[in-house]
């Protein structure tokens, strides 16, 4: 097993392929080894295999600690509201929000295209009008307009440079938006990267304060092994 290396958040641990291939009962039952890194692709971006690696994600017994439905329940996302879904991978969040914001817009942020065309199948399959895929780089999401919500799941700590690429962000959040981040908690789990490669709770709401979001409140009982901090991009002061 060759020495992990991040390449923005292209996906490059060195998992094992039995990450995507074992029973399901073992992504809650198994203890991590030191490729195992969810969220990570199992090869670098031009391994041919992403479906492999898109049905890893979107696996079943993922829902049982991810908790999808309670966590996008918890946002209270509007019908008419705007979300940009950054590494969206193959659609697990992006599709639980189209179906909420009804008369809004969801982008499907990717730095790989391969899961920004699986993205745009599954959506015309589904009969969801309101997804849009975007092309970002690994130090700007390049969001074509600017939005309420910007949502991160287990893609942080992929990011080659996270204080540029949330200067970056910042820019396309619309004052009083909100930014939902959902990072690993430090310490042995069964599921999740090593704790090298985790960013501390602490940390991250650091990077989000310099570039320039508050954290708002923090949601620690929806998933047992994730922080989910929500931050918000303050409105401007009258007369600054």
């Amino acid at each position: 097993m060759r020495e992990f290396q991040r390449i923005g958040w292209r996906l490059t641990a060195i998992a094992l392929f039995a990450i995507v291939s074992a029973p399901a009962a073992a992504d809650v039952a198994r203890k991590p080894s030191k490729g195992d890194h969810h969220g990570h692709y199992p090869g670098n971006r031009t391994t041919p295999d992403v479906e492999a690696y898109i049905r890893m994600l979107g696996r079943k017994s993922r829902d049982a600690w991810q908790h999808p439905d309670a966590v996008v329940a918890a946002l209270r996302l509007r019908p008419n509201d705007t979300i940009a879904d950054i590494g969206a991978g193959g659609g697990y969040f992006t599709f639980r929000f189209a179906r909420q914001v009804t008369r809004g817009t969801v982008y499907a942020v990717e730095i790989e295209p391969k899961m920004l065309r699986h993205i745009e199948r599954e959506a015309k399959r589904l009969k969801l009008t309101n997804i849009r895929s975007v092309l970002s780089t690994g130090s700007d999401p390049r969001l074509p307009r600017p939005v309420r919500w910007a949502f991160m799941c287990n893609v942080l700590h992929h990011v080659d440079h996270p204080r540029t690429f949330l200067r970056n962000l910042a820019k396309s959040i619309v004052p009083g938006g909100r930014f939902v981040v959902l990072e690993y908690i430090m310490g042995k789990l069964p599921t999740g990267p090593p704790d090298r490669i985790k960013i501390p709770k602490k940390r991250i709401i650091a990077m989000a304060k310099a570039a320039g979001f508050r954290l708002e409140r923090e949601l620690p009982t929806i998933v047992r092994y994730q922080h989910v901090l929500i931050f918000r991009k303050p409105r401007r002061v009258k007369g600054k």
